[in-house]
């Protein structure tokens, strides 16, 4: 049997591309995922939302615990008072008697140290909000305040803390958002502020404070075009129908309640409206598309990006969410309109490459991803699937740098191994390719394709029995692993063992009825089993699905012969040198074409 390098099968790289499809679509939408909090214009007083007032002494408590409770709440009662007279400092002496009579309710030192806070006493009202904690630790009111206190004691780091500390116990209050996005771009961290903001404006898109923020990021990081756009959407939402915005939280909490009919209901009622508010119909498409009604969202999205043509959040949205549906024909021009206006954006260069990808527009693809690299050096999923471009377009030299940090920066996917494994063996470097397949094997030892890999390089090594081994073990993991049936066939027919060899090439081809490398070897193997008119039977059986395999003539020529039909072994002898030549000369061209990219001179189709 002849001896081929036998390139791991194009399923690898599919599975991948399954995998990143599903990740840069969601990823890619231009307004992220939800991070709730409520919605007050930025730099408005909170006021009114406190935790929860002291709780009664359960039924047979002591008549002084009784006691002590009553007079705690009746002084609780009187400083809230003295707060809506904005009476702070009369408060502080009533709650520091309040917490004299009851010093374990965490809402007494949690007021005591709103009042502190008030008149300035930063220290001390810290110093409360801390005890207030510690007695209540899962209180976000608490978080907050203690957040801003150490905001304005110019403790950054610290009231960072505390306002991400409430993202994680669920709903952030007042405005933590924009506090937190602030304290993040003070200290030099824009990427965290933008994806902060971005994320907020998800879930209440109509909320012009938002849009101001994001436009003083953009601002304080030099995207003055962005910072302009955005100033403009704040000043339309502000003048923005208080009806329109109304129906816009009824269909936002209509979504959470799972009301579908009612959701509908109020979509029909704000697209009827005239005239349209571009803002208020992506509002609309970013609502449904949060909640994954994108068939829904289309027309919202269709008329902002009609009425605002030069939006980038328009178009971006309304592309993303046509190629969500599959609609890519669609999606592609909203896509570049939207990398047309900000073209060194994220979200809309790594959709194109998604969709690229997926129309085997490899070339294209590269362009796109490596934009998506430079604005996001650090993306796995971004490495991987460029490097697995570049090995489509048969450029392993500049695959390998891109999957080594994809595996350097997340070495728990399986993905960038198996495409690192091919790029080598691309370059016929296979003691690399083998070393790659071993520490995938280490990493991942359930993983019958990383056998395979083992068993292949060390077969390409000229290690066969070695290789064996590895080989059975890659299809005992996984029975459906088409190559690793063809690798074990192949290894049998090199140890004259055809018998075996023919079964495993049958399994291989049982799954996977065109498979090049079943349909060569079982018609190889019955030349080699005497077995001459199943021979010719199976090998033009194969013909036909591979009709440009020159390899298949050659076998059928040595079958003829041996069955004494000269005629049909010179027909079958000379397709095959027809056919070797075009093999040969194609493969010339693609070796000088490949010589040519590689020192940059090559043009681009």
């Amino acid at each position: 049997m002849h001896a081929y390098v036998k390139i791991s099968r194009v399923r690898v790289r599919d599975n991948l591309l399954v995998t990143v499809v599903k990740l840069y679509i969601l990823a890619g939408l231009s307004v992220l995922s939800v991070v709730g909090c409520y919605t007050l214009t930025w730099g408005q007083e909170p006021a009114g939302s406190f935790p929860t007032p002291p709780q009664p002494p359960t039924e047979g408590s002591n008549p002084l615990a009784i006691n002590r409770h009553d007079r705690a709440e009746e002084l609780l009662n009187q400083a809230k008072g003295l707060f809506d007279k904005n009476q702070f400092s009369e408060a502080v002496s009533v709650l520091q008697e309040a917490i004299r009579v009851a010093p374990s309710e965490p809402i007494l030192h949690h007021h005591l140290g709103y009042a502190l806070w008030k008149i300035n006493h930063y220290k001390e009202a810290g110093q409360e909000f801390e005890v207030a904690r510690r007695l209540d630790p899962k209180n976000a009111y608490t978080l907050y305040f203690l957040g801003r206190v150490f905001d304005d004691e110019g403790i950054t780091g610290a009231a960072i803390h505390c306002y991400e500390s409430e993202f994680v116990l669920g709903e952030p209050v007042y405005d933590t958002t924009q506090r937190l996005a602030e304290a993040y771009l003070r200290q030099g961290d824009s990427r965290k502020a933008l994806d902060l903001v971005e994320r907020a404006l998800q879930k209440t898109p109509w909320e012009s404070s938002l849009h101001y923020q994001l436009a003083r990021i953009y601002q304080k990081t030099g995207r003055l075009k962005e910072a302009k756009e955005e100033f403009d959407a704040t000043n339309r939402l502000k003048q923005a129908d208080q009806a329109t915005i109304q129906k816009l939280l009824e269909i936002s909490v209509a979504i959470q309640q799972g009301k579908a009919d009612k959701v509908f209901a109020i979509r029909q009622e704000l697209l009827a409206q005239t005239p349209r508010d571009p803002e208020m119909m992506n509002s609309l498409g970013l609502l449904l598309v949060k909640d994954g009604i994108y068939a829904e969202a289309v027309e919202p999205f269709a008329v902002a990006a009609q009425m605002m043509p030069d939006s980038y959040e328009a178009q971006c949205n309304f592309g993303l969410t046509l190629m969500k549906l599959g609609r890519t024909d669609e999606a592609e021009p909203a896509l570049k309109k939207a990398v047309e206006l900000r073209p060194d954006e994220f979200g809309p260069n790594s959709a194109l490459a998604v969709l690229y990808v997926s129309e085997g527009r490899s070339r294209e693809a590269i362009e796109r991803l490596n934009t998506a690299r430079q604005a996001r050096p650090g993306d796995a999923g971004i490495l991987a699937l460029l490097g697995d471009q570049y090995l489509r377009t048969d450029n392993a030299q500049a695959a390998i740098p891109v999957l080594r940090d994809a595996i350097r920066i997340k070495p728990d996917n399986p993905d960038p191994y198996h495409i690192l494994v091919q790029a080598y063996q691309k370059q016929k470097d296979f003691a690399k390719a083998l070393g790659v397949a071993q520490q995938g094997a280490e990493r991942f030892p359930e993983d019958g394709r990383f056998q395979f890999e083992m068993g292949n390089q060390l077969s390409n090594l000229g290690r066969y029995q070695e290789a064996l081994p590895y080989a059975a073990k890659s299809v005992q993991l996984n029975a459906s692993l088409v190559e690793g049936h063809d690798l074990v066939g192949d290894l049998e027919f090199r140890r004259g063992e055809y018998d075996q060899a023919l079964a495993s090439f049958q399994k291989a081809k049982d799954i996977d009825p065109t498979d090049l490398e079943a349909l060569r070897g079982i018609g190889q193997t019955l030349v080699r089993l005497k077995r001459y008119d199943e021979a010719v039977a199976a090998l033009n059986d194969a013909i036909p699905v591979h009709p440009q395999e020159a390899e298949f003539y050659y076998d059928l020529s040595q079958a003829y012969v041996r069955l004494g039909d000269r005629e049909k072994a010179e027909q079958a002898s000379a397709k095959f040198q027809q056919l070797h030549v075009l093999q040969v000369a194609r493969q010339n061209a693609e070796d000088q074409r490949r010589a040519l990219e590689q020192k940059g001179t090559a043009t681009k189709p």
